[in-house]
């Protein structure tokens, strides 16, 4: 029988869209209960995955979780960098500034707003006219959920939706079957290169 880590599990399980390269970013929330050894995961991580450029960032921590952002630092510099995004998040009082400017900036925001601040999807990959009618509409009125809320485009938000699901549950079963999240990601490095 092989022994999985459960954090390693909690990573495959909600970021295999970003290791793919499908999405810029994925959000994970770490239950502090059940993730007692935290600390020690998070740092051994954020060193496995720093040699295939995935950064791993605790966005902010509260009483019961941790919440961390796991993402492909040139996909998700690229995402923010595009002229509709960048002017979004200066709507939102976003400073100019580099990644990292940005990133401490979201935690900042994280750690004040009660809930999620709705730029949040813009980081994810989210279509802007979602994360926009989100906002709008208050979270009301999608015409599909999934992983995020739809106005727009239904039909290739399932696609999207289809494609993150058969993506996750890959990676789970050949995490299930022996792969460790290093050899995954090897793998994934071999495919896109």
């Amino acid at each position: 029988m092989v022994s999985i880590s459960l954090f390693e599990q909690e990573l495959v399980h909600h970021c295999s869209p970003a290791f793919a390269k499908l999405k810029p970013a994925n959000l994970v929330c770490f239950q502090k209960q059940k993730f007692p050894n935290f600390d020690e995961d998070y740092k051994e991580y954020k060193t496995k995955l720093k040699k295939f450029g995935i950064e791993i960032e605790e966005l902010c921590s509260c009483d019961k979780r941790h919440l961390v952002l796991v993402y492909q630092k040139d996909a998700l510099e690229h995402q923010l960098k595009r002229p509709e995004i960048l002017n979004q998040l200066k709507r939102y009082g976003y400073p100019d500034g580099d990644l990292n400017t940005k990133l401490q900036f979201l935690s900042e925001r994280l750690s004040k707003t009660n809930g999620f601040p709705h730029e949040i999807g813009l980081f994810l990959g989210y279509p802007l006219r979602d994360v926009l009618a989100f906002e709008h509409y208050k979270g009301e009125g999608a015409k599909l959920c999934g992983y995020w809320k739809v106005y727009f485009d239904v039909e290739n938000a399932k696609k999207t939706f289809d494609i993150f699901d058969k993506c996750r549950d890959k990676f789970e079963e050949r995490l299930f079957s022996g792969k460790t999240l290093a050899q995954l990601l090897e793998m994934q490095l071999m495919l896109t290169a």
